[in-house]
């Protein structure tokens, strides 16, 4: 029987711990942030100030500075083997992370999505993970525009099973395109996670609308610890009835 690769996301936005300014225990798990306030993503800490001409014009004329904040959370225990990643799209600036007291990394560029791979870290069932994020924008006079200071845009946790299509694992371009047809590739990165070969089943269907108008499938073999990078083309005829969307996926074949 085919296995259906399983994707899970959750919503981290809600109900994170932040504090503003050091503080020298913070990354630690078991740290007691119970006196921190409660706020929720996307968070902005400078507006909470008043302006002044003493600070830089890059922030507005408000404060720049650090803060930390600490969130809270639980996998559930059906969870327990897939991959876990944690995906942050925007944190201004200078963003360090941990998992569980466990340092992930730094990102100083305060525009870009990035993400990190959680999984060897994390706790399912009833055992709480706790995720830190020091945000250190003391140098404020870096943007001719208003960038704020925090979490700026949304948190979630991507669950995917060992053998996925990666966080923006997928890229659709069209090819070509006039009145009478369409021609739409897709390059699709499959990573097999396992200790062994994979044959998988990349399938694409093309929906305008709530309708399913084109489709294309093919098989591939992944080998154990390996990536590829699949291609496909659909083509498309009078592709004038309405918004598209492309649902991707991808099936583990059983040897």
């Amino acid at each position: 029987m085919n296995r259906e690769i399983l994707h899970h996301t959750i919503d981290l936005c809600l109900d994170w711990k932040f504090r503003e300014g050091e503080e020298q225990y913070a990354w630690y798990k078991g740290f007691d942030d119970s006196s921190w306030r409660t706020v929720n993503i996307p968070h902005d800490w400078a507006v909470e100030h008043e302006f002044s001409t003493a600070h830089s014009s890059g922030t507005g004329y408000l404060p720049a500075g650090t803060g930390f904040y600490r969130k809270t959370f639980y996998l559930p225990e059906e969870c327990r083997g897939m991959r876990v990643y944690v995906v942050f799209d925007g944190v201004y600036n200078n963003s360090m992370v941990w998992c569980n007291s466990y340092y992930l990394g730094k990102r100083p560029n305060g525009y870009t999505q990035f993400i990190y791979d959680i999984t060897d870290f994390v706790c399912f069932g009833d055992t709480p993970n706790v995720l830190t994020v020091k945000v250190d924008h003391r140098y404020a006079a870096d943007s001719r525009w208003y960038t704020g200071s925090g979490i700026y845009r949304k948190v979630t946790l991507v669950l995917k099973n060992h053998i996925l299509i990666p966080v923006n694992g997928v890229f659709v371009s069209t090819k070509n395109a006039d009145y009478d047809a369409a021609v739409i590739e897709i390059q699709t990165t499959v990573k097999n996670a396992t200790g062994e070969r994979a044959d998988i089943s990349v399938r694409h269907t093309l929906y305008a609308g709530n309708y399913p108008v084109a489709s294309s499938e093919k098989q591939v073999p992944v080998d154990a610890e390996g990536e590829i990078c699949d291609q496909q083309e659909i083509k498309v005829y009078s592709p004038n009835c309405g918004p598209p969307k492309i649902l991707s996926f991808i099936l583990w074949l059983p040897k």
